[in-house]
């Protein structure tokens, strides 16, 4: 029969040697073994067993002889008979064993002594003693002589040991014998019994070699006898049925295995230590579109460019060196092109936890990145979307936790995402109060909830707000996005736009006064011409009208100056003058124009716009043009310009105005106020500058200085479109530019570009 490969090495010397043998060769063996060594065992325990006996009975024996020549030389030693003693020494001389025997006196001389004549002589004076010594491969025993409690000396006898090494002789041989009869009867009847226990064995290692060959676990061994043997193969039929339903299992997981790693998407195969490949799944060969015949055996180098190739035994050997599961990014390369892929490398091990090759599972992710890219690309587009919103958007889920915090939530409230986000928006919001309420609610109801005109306090301002809570119930999201407005602008324009309103019918009011306050002006005027022409010298009707009431015009006359009456009436005319004056030019800039462009006088317009601005004040400002100091700074060379007389006034009215009230509300200033006006000629421009030296103003106020409806003074004290009307008449109307430089405590300066052509 042959022998089966274990793959485990055999040990060495005989016992390697002895596994090497048939079955039947080990049970006789065995058998031999056994027999030989009892019997050894019971023929040395008995030889031993002997040979103390013997020699307990030779020393019994000697130390007999020594006590009776002990006793027997007292008489000798006690009368100095050297003789006599002797004669007994001799008397041993028929006992083979005895070589020889010597009495010492008490002085420890020799008084006599007997030795054998191949026997050699004593060595010296031995101590009495209750066992003998052995010497010289002898046995010595010496006893004491003594005679009522006095020592007369001491016998020493010697005994040879030949008697004791004939009986060993005797006995090895005798065990020897036994020992040759009893093997050569094993022997027999083992060839004879073994058969009996071997047979059912073999029969049973022949099926087992017929399983082995033929991978049949139907086959059954046959039952011979009910001892270990039988219980043996019947037990070993059981594990074949056992191992005949598993390999069934392990067929069947085996094909699910085969068909799961064949029909799945992501590539499989093995390699061994020297990084060839030992197994590619179907997937992998159809994408290389090879068989496995060309790939088995194969390294990367022989299949891919040497740059991936490079990467994929370095991952290999990473995974290896580290003896771990890992994952890495990396290219494959099929349908002559790289595609992305994940790769999952571990190594296989053995039962004795050896490795003994790799796996990869590498799956194709080009699409999935693709579709990832898009994706990222769509949530950075939304994501710009909100947060290019110029309104406050926040997502909140259920429980009111913060789950998107756009750009203009982190503007406005000053905390960045990365710390509102998973945070209770309440918390984050505490000036909003009970309206946060409102998302629970809109949530529930699935409803949006508005709120109009929330007032807070931002940066120590009073701002207005709209929120709008929508919710969200869909795709299993639940939550909510809250939109916050800030619609304080909108509240200044609306209040503007109804403080406009009430200008522009203030306005309208004012010119159809001016109309009706012209009238009895031109009366009042004239009443005061006519007194004066009445107390006149020169007419003589005055002279006449005097005469005839008994006075003269010269003491009419007197009197008028002595009481004041003409200075009176000169006020009244001049005061007449003004007010008519104030009134035509307010009719004048009130009266609707053509925008026809003129050729005019700058220097001159200004010159009529400063005089119509210094009959100008506000009370309540405390600002009086008669109170400032404005200075004229125009160049010589100054030529006419084309433009529209009555818009270009109204620009400079409106730049004077605003300084004064600029001049007047700078209550830290001590200094007198001034207007400077500069004229000159800038190319082909004319430059108009109007520069104070009033307060100034903030970057972020200069920079919205000519907004629509932008104004830092109170509602019901200025529009905000004084300075945006006079951006649009210069540059729209006029082709010119307009700019304002002004720094916090160094006053302001307009500029105005108008061009000559």
């Amino acid at each position: 029969m042959k022998k089966q490969e274990t793959g485990l090495p055999l040990p060495s010397g005989w016992l390697g040697f002895f596994k090497q043998f048939s079955i039947k060769g080990k049970l006789l063996s065995v058998t031999m073994t056994v027999s030989i060594f009892a019997m050894l065992l019971a023929s040395a325990t008995f030889t031993t067993y002997q040979w103390f006996s013997f020699r307990s009975w030779v020393t019994k024996n000697l130390t007999a002889q020594a006590d009776i020549l002990a006793y027997n030389v007292r008489s000798a030693l006690a009368f100095q008979a050297p003789a006599d003693a002797l004669d007994m020494l001799q008397s041993f001389e028929p006992i083979d064993s005895i070589n020889g025997a010597i009495i010492y006196d008490s002085e420890g001389d020799s008084f006599a002594s007997w030795i054998r004549d191949d026997a050699p002589p004593f060595g010296g004076v031995i101590s009495p003693q209750d066992r003998p010594v052995r010497q010289n491969g002898n046995i010595l025993l010496a006893r004491p002589v003594s005679l009522n409690d006095t020592s007369l000396g001491i016998v020493v006898l010697r005994s040879s040991q030949s008697e004791l090494y004939s009986f060993i002789r005797d006995s090895i041989f005798a065990v020897i014998s036994l020992v040759l009869l009893t093997t050569v009867v094993a022997f027999f009847l083992s060839v004879w019994l073994q058969k009996i226990i071997s047979r059912p064995i073999l029969d049973l290692a022949d099926i087992m070699a017929a399983v082995s060959r033929t991978k049949d676990y139907s086959i059954r061994g046959t039952i011979q006898s009910n001892d270990e043997s039988g219980q043996l193969t019947g037990y070993f039929n059981d594990m074949l049925a056992q191992v005949e339903l598993r390999d069934h299992h392990i067929r069947e997981r085996e094909q699910l295995l085969n068909a799961i790693i064949n029909n799945t998407s992501s590539f499989i195969y093995l390699k061994d230590l020297e990084q060839r490949y030992t197994m590619l799944n179907e997937p992998y060969l159809r994408a290389l579109n090879k068989t496995e015949a060309e790939i088995l055996g194969r390294r990367d180098y022989e299949l891919f460019p040497s740059s991936l190739a490079e990467v994929f035994e370095n991952n290999d050997l990473r995974v290896l060196e580290e003896n771990r599961l890992l994952e890495f990014d990396e290219q494959t390369y099929y349908n002559n092109a790289a595609h992305d892929c994940i790769s999952i490398r571990f190594p296989l091990k053995d039962n004795t936890d050896t490795t003994y090759a790799t796996c990869c599972i590498s799956t194709d992710i080009t699409e999935r990145k693709k579709t990832e890219q898009e994706l990222q690309e769509l949530r950075n587009y939304l994501s710009n979307v909100i947060d290019s919103m110029p309104s406050i958007l926040i997502g909140v889920n259920i429980s009111g936790e913060v789950t998107r915090w756009n750009r203009q939530a982190e503007k406005l409230s000053g905390i960045p995402s990365s710390l509102a986000m998973g945070k209770i928006l309440e918390k984050l919001l505490p000036q909003f109060g009970d309206e946060l309420q409102n998302i629970g609610r809109a949530i529930e109801e699935n409803r949006v909830i508005s709120s109009t005109k929330l007032r807070t306090i931002r940066d120590g301002k009073l701002t207005y707000n709209d929120m709008t809570v929508y919710p969200l119930i869909a795709n299993g999201i639940s939550g909510a996005v809250v939109r916050i407005d800030d619609i304080s602008e909108r509240m200044r324009l609306e209040e503007m736009m109804v403080q406009t309103e009430k200008m522009m019918s203030v306005g309208g009011l004012a010119a159809g006064m001016a109309h009706e306050i012209n009238n009895p002006l031109g009366i009042m005027i004239q009443a005061a011409q006519n007194i004066a022409r009445r107390i006149s010298m020169e007419l003589e009707p005055n002279h006449k009208a005097a005469t005839e009431l008994n006075t003269d015009m010269v003491t009419i006359r007197a009197y008028m100056e002595k009481r004041m009456v003409i200075n009176f009436i000169e006020d009244i005319r001049n005061a007449g003058t003004r007010a008519a004056t104030i009134v035509a030019s307010m009719l004048k800039f009130s009266r609707r124009s053509e925008s026809v462009q003129t050729l005019c006088d700058v220097c001159l317009l200004i010159d009529n716009t400063i005089e119509l601005a210094a009959k100008d004040y506000n009370l309540k400002k405390q600002y009086d043009f008669r109170r400032l100091e404005i200075i004229r700074r125009y160049d010589d060379d100054i030529p006419q310009v084309q433009l529209i007389e009555t818009e270009i006034e109204q620009v400079i009215l409106n730049l004077l105005k605003n300084a004064a009230q600029a001049i007047a509300g700078d209550k830290e200033s001590d200094q007198k106020g001034q207007i400077i006006i500069r004229v000159r000629r800038e190319e082909q421009y004319i430059r108009i500058e109007v520069e104070d030296n009033g307060p100034g103003m903030e970057e972020d106020i200069r920079t919205r200085i000519f907004e629509p409806f932008f104004t830092t003074k109170k509602v019901g004290s200025g529009t905000g479109l004084g300075l945006s009307v006079s951006y649009m008449i210069v540059t729209n109307n006029h082709n010119g530019t307009m700019s304002v430089e002004s720094q916090p405590g160094r006053g302001t300066t307009f500029i105005i570009r108008l061009p000559l052509d």
